[in-house]
């Protein structure tokens, strides 16, 4: 029974205690008064630590109009200084053609700074710092030392950039055509079929002319040599006639098959020298 007059006090302390932390903390979302406090406190131990940055983050909130006049007077002025003390650099990274580069990647003390560049300066707290930029596969290094109140702090870097090869155009392949006839064949076939044409023309005379004068001849018994010189001419043209039509059919069987073997025209120029009744060439 005592026991439990001891301990009826003990146990309502201890819920007392763990119930204030959930209080304060519900004061201070309800009251945001709390928040400018504590922004308020931290500002000052950061910027005597040259944590610029981050007193600058604190700063915005204290000087909100939710806070105390005295809070945000002071958290007002507190982050003009900051402003004017706080460093900021600038990049200068171009390639090998010496245009600049606007899509490396920035690494500041191993945190990532920027991922673009688009000609903004960057705030930096002062101090002793290491730049990494990296485009591509390659990276340069750089440690800078800031100090307070520098602005537009120029950072140079240099790439090879391997330029990719021009892209050729591709000509698309003629259409490829059957081997084509060459023109002198349908001019030896067309001189050809012309003499062909002598030939039956002058044969047939000459038959019939012989005919006739075996006729006349073998009844009188004589024949006038003009009559016999008409005959002998029309032989003679009948058998130039043929080897005209062999020769240029032959030329024009010889052309067809070249042209049609390599399928290109064949030379535009052929020489043709008469030999005996014939033609060579």
């Amino acid at each position: 029974m005592r026991w439990c007059k001891v301990a009826a006090p003990v146990l309502f302390l201890g819920l007392l205690s763990l119930a204030a932390p959930t209080s304060s903390a519900r004061a201070q979302q309800e009251d945001p008064r709390a928040g400018c406090t504590s922004s308020y406190e931290k500002a000052q131990e950061l910027r005597l630590d040259q944590k610029l940055s981050e007193a600058r983050v604190q700063l915005l909130v204290c000087a909100q109009p939710g806070c105390s006049e005295t809070a945000r007077k002071d958290c007002a002025l507190w982050l003009t200084e900051v402003d004017r003390d706080l460093p900021t650099v600038v990049f200068d990274v171009t390639g090998t053609d010496g245009k600049p580069l606007t899509t490396p990647t920035i690494e500041v003390d191993g945190k990532v700074l920027a991922q673009a560049l688009e000609g903004n300066a960057y705030a930096v707290d002062p101090g002793k710092h290491t730049f990494v930029i990296r485009a591509g596969k390659e990276e340069r290094k750089s440690t800078e030392i800031l100090n307070v109140g520098v602005k537009n702090h120029r950072i140079v870097a240099s790439f090879e950039i391997a330029k990719k090869p021009p892209i050729k155009p591709v000509t698309p392949p003629l259409p490829t055509e059957g081997p084509s006839v060459h023109p002198l064949v349908w001019v030896f076939g067309a001189v050809g079929v012309g003499a062909g044409g002598a030939l039956i023309y002058f044969g047939v005379t000459a038959l019939k002319e012989e005919a006739t004068l075996e006729e006349e001849c073998g009844v009188t018994r004589g024949c006038s040599q003009d009559d016999i010189d008409t005959v002998y001419m029309n032989r003679l043209l009948a058998d130039i006639s043929a080897g005209v039509t062999a020769g240029f059919l032959a030329a024009a069987v010889v052309t067809l098959a070249v042209s049609l073997s390599t399928g290109k025209q064949a030379a535009n120029t052929v020489l043709i020298t008469p030999t005996g009744a014939g033609f060579r060439f």
